[in-house]
């Protein structure tokens, strides 16, 4: 856990480096589906205190650095079999299961003083039954589990908007208003922008959406502005953004986090490490590789 804080601080040192104020990660989600298509190795893996700990430990390593971390996806994609680039994704679980499993990590996190959350395009009934309706766009979700149950104050983001998990049934400024009046703070890659906005307005004139539904949203916005210290000019030099990004510190935090990330899961007759030089000669095969691959050119050195 403490190489993943070393990654997250040195990922937040270079996304200041580059003036990225937020960073869509940590995935919160357990990979606890093996059919699933799209979170996989995206997670830290099936066991929920282990996702926990690194998902903390990326996470303080960026606030750490004043960049803001998002943990995703809420309520939690991990046990899903479908894509939610293409599809809604069905979350079948129990109010206990989801509560004891999907939703441990995000608690943990928020309680830990997350900055930011990602809402997931999935469809959970035991939370909102509403037919093709994403969590995204639920109230009971955003507003009434997220922020009211869980306690959730910092920044709400969508996941992107243009991806058919939210965008069935309805058209994009549909979706977008909608996702807004849910309790979401930020749309993430929202279609339709211009009308989507005029749609808001009228809403505010007409009374249909609360001024201060608004109001909130900016409030917290400017707040986390404020945080990430925009209130003062943001001048990013480019003339040595490659050196400054390819520090010595840098080279070494990317092969200790390689070395302590190999796993050894079998070791028949004590193969490893590569003891008898003396007596031992080396056939190394590489199967759908194209050329020497650096394992082979490092095993040739015995």
């Amino acid at each position: 856990n403490r190489y993943v804080y070393r990654m997250g601080l040195e990922i937040g040192r270079q996304c200041q480096r580059l003036g990225i104020t937020v960073n869509f990660a940590p995935v919160a989600d357990i990979n606890s589906n093996p059919r699933n298509p799209i979170i996989g190795l995206r997670s830290f893996g099936e066991d929920r205190d282990n996702v926990t700990d690194k998902a903390a430990a990326y996470m303080k390593g960026l606030q750490h650095r004043h960049v803001i971390a998002t943990a995703k996806h809420f309520p939690g994609h991990g046990d899903t079999d479908s894509d939610s680039h293409f599809t809604l994704p069905v979350l079948s679980h129990s109010s206990e299961r989801l509560t004891e499993t999907d939703l441990y990590p995000f608690r943990k996190l928020i309680a830990d003083s997350l900055t930011g959350i990602i809402t997931g395009h999935l469809y959970v009934p035991v939370l909102d039954n509403t037919p093709l309706l994403a969590s995204s766009l639920s109230e009971k979700v955003v507003t009434d589990l997220l922020k009211k149950q869980m306690g959730f104050q910092g920044l709400v983001f969508t996941d992107a908007m243009n991806m058919q998990g939210v965008s069935k049934g309805r058209t994009a400024v549909e979706a977008n208003v909608k996702a807004l009046l849910a309790g979401n703070d930020i749309l993430l890659y929202p279609e339709s922008v211009a009308e989507t906005i005029k749609r808001i307005k009228d809403g505010v004139t007409k009374g249909t959406i609360a001024p201060e539904v608004i109001d909130e949203k900016v409030r917290k916005i400017l707040r986390a502005k404020y945080w990430l210290g925009l209130n003062r000019d943001l001048i990013i030099n480019p003339e040595t953004l490659n050196s400054d990004l390819q520090t010595p510190a840098f080279r070494a935090l990317t092969r200790d986090l390689c070395e302590q990330a190999v796993t050894l899961v079998h070791n028949e007759n004590q193969l490893l490490p590569i003891a008898a030089l003396d007596t031992c000669t080396f056939a190394s095969i590489a199967i759908g590789g194209g050329g020497i691959n650096l394992f082979q050119q490092t095993l040739s050195r015995y």
